[in-house]
């Protein structure tokens, strides 16, 4: 799972990105997945959330843009990892419905951590 492409579409503080899923033999591509609006994102929140409770919660946490165009759930495992699950599900294409998901598994600690500060920096 890819986020990249920052851009400010309406020179207001709003956050559009490409988000992109790959694997061999697959590319899921969206462009202009909007993370932010007008300045205020919850996804650093969600994320800093996550790496907080490194102990654990019970269930899946969910996080979504406005659009549902990115989806991402959280779900704490045994060992310590958490697995988050990023699904891609455009919402403008008219040519077809089509959804694309990866797992993605970190420590809870450490990793999560960093994913959170990334996220961070790259959004600020």
């Amino acid at each position: 799972m890819r986020l990249c492409h920052r851009v400010d579409p309406w020179n207001d503080g709003s956050i559009d990105v490409c988000a992109q899923i790959a694997a061999p033999g697959l590319t899921a591509t969206l462009h202009g997945v909007t993370l932010s609006v007008m300045g205020g994102t919850d996804l650093v929140p969600f994320l800093d959330g996550l790496a907080t409770d490194f102990t654990g919660w019970d269930g899946t946490r969910t996080w979504t843009t406005l659009d549902g165009d990115l989806r991402i759930d959280a779900v704490f495992g045994s060992g310590g990892h958490v697995s988050l699950t990023w699904t891609l599900t455009p919402w403008r294409h008219q040519d077809g419905t089509w959804s694309a998901s990866t797992t993605v598994v970190l420590e809870a600690g450490e990793q999560l951590s960093r994913l959170a500060a990334d996220a961070h920096g790259f959004l600020s």
